[in-house]
């Protein structure tokens, strides 16, 4: 099972994707900018509009069914 993803959102359209993605999930997810030491909670927009878009983003969803997991990833595969 992939354990996190990298995405880009270097754009305004990217950061309504992975919005609108993260609006759909159940599962707990986190974002952080990578290289940096914070953690936020994706599903939040506020937390989202925290992260440094100039810097790649990791993001990771927290559960134990693996079809959710790939299906979730697949998802951020385009926004990588």
């Amino acid at each position: 099972m992939q354990s996190m993803a990298v995405v880009n959102l270097n754009s305004v359209d990217r950061v309504k994707k992975f919005v609108n993605i993260m609006s759909k999930v159940d599962n707990p997810v986190e974002a952080w900018n990578i290289g940096g030491t914070r953690v936020f909670c994706a599903s939040s927009i506020i937390s989202v509009f925290s992260l440094d878009f100039t810097k790649p983003i990791g993001v990771k969803i927290n559960t134990t069914d693996e079809k959710v997991a790939e299906e979730f990833y697949k998802e951020l595969e385009n926004l990588a």
